[in-house]
């Protein structure tokens, strides 16, 4: 699998990718100018049919930039990935020149025709954007950024460590996190490699009797590893402000009046958020502090906040008065029954909810009256970012590809994810087309 960063547009911490057509016509390399290496790849020779057709005259340029000293990286392997409806194409390979500048040729600029340039460079894939050709374009800049790497944790801090506590049902409390990683050096932080060579970087820890973990920013199994009580990333940790961003859900059962939901914080974070569902409960730890009360479409939250705690610090959770809950009228049965079920609902609904944190407050209050009418299928999904969320689900088939072809997923778990993320993406395109 790709280790580029990890960047999900899914909000506005992170990264996506790509969207295509049937059909594609065969692409080839240019040559270099003449003080560069001259790329090699193999172009397809064109079938008479082809043959018949316009080639296609889409460039795609850039350079490979090693960010840790700011001077071009020459020389290295660059692979071309496109793709075209939900098909992966055979990707276009070379190397770069001494200046780290490469030319693709002949490139199909179809608005379905998507494109990612990767860049291997000490032996960890760095990648660019995926993009496609803007309209009436023939010209696409896919430059890549590479850095020396280091495997030490310590250059890892939380930016912000967020999480919501509701009462959904009885027995059990509904829990989103999210976590913001960032990098002050001038080096990408690489983790290690397991026994089956499956890179692992930054580590969450998860509480006791966590159970049905859904990641939102990514695909479990993927993008992220469950294992031992903690989630832990799979994508390098690059330089910079986009970071890893981690936003998950999971259920803890409970029985009586109180339940600790503590965990260890593996490195620095600069800052804890954390609201609570006003509905009998409270939250009770020596970290952090109550801050106020806030209201979301009717539902009252406690806000909890702490700052700049240190790496290894076990971080004390303890929600008291369980056994004085009320439900929350905020997500009502009629919410529950759409999408993938009441999970998915209270999924989306805290996901929503989260943008509250951290000074959003107007922008969740537009939001989330139209999220609720998409749970209850009254909005149509293009009204939501059509965009995003094409790239998004190509992101997300062209990674489940690559586990597959890794021996990271079983056959059934493959074809049953992938089967259901292809049907979203042909619903969600032709609804595109629309408009």
């Amino acid at each position: 699998m790709g280790e580029g960063r990890l960047r999900m547009k899914l909000l506005p911490f992170g990264a996506l990718a790509a969207l295509f057509l049937s059909g594609l016509l065969a692409a080839g390399l240019s040559a270099a100018p003449p003080d560069q290496a001259q790329p090699t790849t193999t172009t397809p020779v064109p079938t008479p049919e082809a043959s018949a057709t316009p080639l296609p005259n889409g460039v795609i340029v850039g350079q490979v930039i090693n960010g840790t000293s700011g001077q071009p990286a020459g020389n290295l392997p660059i692979t071309l990935r496109r793709w075209q409806q939900d098909v992966e194409l055979p990707p276009l390979t070379a190397n770069c020149g001494p200046d780290g500048s490469f030319r693709f040729e002949s490139l199909n600029t179809d608005v379905h025709a998507f494109y990612r340039v990767e860049a291997v460079f000490r032996d960890v894939v760095f990648t660019s954007e995926t993009e496609n050709f803007p309209p009436d374009a023939t010209q696409r800049n896919l430059s890549v950024t590479v850095y020396e790497t280091t495997d030490d944790a310590r250059v890892v801090r939380i930016e912000r460590f967020h999480f919501i506590v509701l009462a959904i049902e009885p027995g059990f409390l509904s829990v989103l996190e999210m976590y913001q990683f960032k990098n002050d050096t001038d080096r990408a932080y690489v983790g290690s490699l397991d026994a089956a060579g499956q890179r692992r970087t930054v580590r969450m820890a998860l509480p006791a009797g966590a159970q049905e973990l859904t990641v939102q920013s990514g695909v479990l199994g993927v993008d992220f590893l469950a294992q031992d009580g903690e989630l832990v990333a799979t994508s390098l940790l690059a330089p910079g402000q986009a970071g890893i961003d981690a936003i998950f859900s999971y259920r803890v059962p409970f029985s009586g009046s109180s339940l600790e939901l503590d965990r260890s914080l593996y490195y620095d974070t600069r800052e804890v958020n954390g609201l609570v569902a006003d509905v009998g409960a409270s939250l009770n730890s020596a970290l952090l502090t109550f801050a106020d009360q806030r209201t979301f479409q009717g539902q009252n939250f406690l806000r909890y906040t702490g700052q700049n705690l240190k790496a290894g610090v076990k971080l004390p959770l303890r929600l008291d008065g369980l056994d004085k809950i009320q439900f929350a009228p905020a997500i009502s049965s009629e919410d529950v029954e759409v999408m993938d079920g009441s999970a998915a609902t209270v999924q989306l609904a805290l996901l929503w909810t989260m943008l509250a944190l951290g000074g959003v407050l107007v922008a969740f209050g537009l939001l989330y009256p139209r999220l609720r009418l998409r749970l209850r299928g009254e909005v149509a999904s293009h009204q939501i970012a059509p965009a995003l969320e094409r790239q998004r689900l190509l992101l997300t088939l062209a990674r489940l590809d690559e586990a597959y072809q890794a021996n990271q997923l079983n056959e059934t778990v493959y074809r049953r994810a992938r089967a259901h993320r292809k049907a979203q993406l042909a619903q969600v395109w032709r609804q595109g087309d629309e408009f």
